[in-house]
């Protein structure tokens, strides 16, 4: 009986065990125009909120996956004809310094190019806390795909292959 009970209770943790384990889940984004795959299913998917600016205000679209010390995530942004005149590059710009705010370290930053605008991967040190971001200037419209949280958390596979599987929609 004892042996029973004990193949029971392994049975049951290794159970449990396999059914916490995280797996990658592609989240496909129509109203975003974008595909990204999570490490596992998203905790939000396509939440909005509006965000006061200067030129008025904004609405921004966020699906995320939380797991311990760190955040995944996907925002996007329309913003207003007003920025129509904003070049791509002084957009990114104050986009970056933004999230770098008054005690952010910026690391590393590269620009790529996107098919109609610009792009830019950065790297954001804070206190204990990172931030590796790809951002994507599409015309009007702004994705900020980022992996952030304590350091150890935001470097790896995972977070590398997340940021690499972010593609914007034809």
């Amino acid at each position: 009986m004892r042996t029973l009970l004990a193949t029971l209770v392994v049975g049951v943790g290794v159970g449990t065990a396999f059914a916490e384990k995280p797996t990658s889940t592609g989240h496909v984004s129509d109203a975003g125009k974008y595909s990204v795959v999570f490490p596992a299913k998203p905790t939000k998917v396509d939440a909005d909120k509006a965000v006061a600016t200067a030129s008025g205000n904004v609405t921004v679209i966020t699906s995320k996956y939380e797991s311990g010390n760190v955040v995944y995530s996907v925002t996007y942004t329309d913003y207003p004809e007003s920025f129509k005149e904003v070049s791509p590059t002084r957009l990114l710009d104050g986009v970056v310094n933004g999230m770098k705010g008054t005690d952010g370290d910026l690391r590393a930053t590269e620009s790529f190019d996107v098919e109609g605008g610009a792009g830019r991967s950065v790297t954001i040190l804070a206190g204990e806390n990172v931030v590796r971001a790809k951002l994507y200037l599409q015309g009007r419209r702004l994705y900020l795909v980022q992996v952030s949280g304590k350091r150890d958390a935001t470097n790896g596979k995972t977070a590398d292959d997340f940021l690499a599987s972010f593609h914007l929609a034809k």
